[in-house]
């Protein structure tokens, strides 16, 4: 798709805003939006920071939505994070861990995401994914038992363990005490994917005790450097 601005109000969304999920998902992949995210994601925060914050989340969703671009916008932040995103673990700054609408009253008005803790009908705001990770109950483990569970689940590929930070989602699940709890909170209690140490961005939450500290790295992450040829008066 071929924009004459890099701007949301260039987006062709305002004939998006009420069709059924399914249809709204494709038709942004018709318009191949996932290649403007780069320019979209960032304006689309600054844009949510312009919002009025009102007693409850519905409220709050009702009022600043008056336009049909308003409303196709707001419906950016309810679908998965992989429709705007191609690759998250390259972008993990608005991946599916960073809450938009949350964020741009962070970066904008300095607005800490756990003073939304108690905020009515905060899943209107609040990623439906990310939602339903914060406001389940979390089994106490160990990181000892963490762990286990963690490279348990990861396995091997052709004889190697699996990474961590490029597993999607850990297996091996059915007989631990997180088998059902939801993708994202599973996802932050292992640290594996967006979660891993190595690629978390302040942006996230993957503290479900504390949304705006990360929690302990459950081991040890060494940066490893490159291994350099000596010469030989170095020897």
């Amino acid at each position: 798709m071929y924009l004459r601005k890099q701007q949301l109000d260039f987006l062709p969304l305002d004939n998006l805003c009420d069709l059924p999920e399914p249809e709204f998902i494709e038709s942004l992949e018709k318009i191949t939006i996932k290649q403007h995210h780069k320019w979209m994601l960032p304006q689309l925060v600054k844009y949510f920071s312009g919002w009025q914050i009102l007693p409850d989340g519905l409220e709050t969703v009702k009022y600043n939505c008056k336009t049909n671009l308003d409303k196709s916008l707001y419906r950016l932040t309810r679908i998965p994070r992989s429709c705007l995103i191609e690759t998250q673990t390259k972008t993990p700054e608005y991946s599916q861990l960073v809450p938009l609408i949350l964020l741009a009253h962070k970066q904008y008005q300095n607005k800490l995401y756990e003073s939304w803790r108690a905020y009515p009908k905060l899943e209107w705001l609040l990623e439906p994914q990310l939602y339903q990770a914060l406001h389940t109950p979390q089994p106490s483990l160990t990181n000892e038992q963490l762990l286990e569970i963690l490279n348990r689940g990861l396995g091997e590929i052709r004889g190697k363990p699996r990474k961590s930070a490029s597993s999607y989602k850990i297996y091996k699940l059915k007989d631990t005490p997180l088998n059902n709890l939801p993708h994202l909170l599973q996802t932050m209690m292992l640290q594996n994917w967006l979660c891993n140490p190595q690629l978390r961005h302040k942006n996230m939450i993957v503290n479900p005790q504390n949304w705006d500290q990360p929690t302990e790295p459950l081991q040890e992450y060494k940066v490893l450097k490159p291994t350099q040829e000596l010469l030989p008066w170095q020897l």
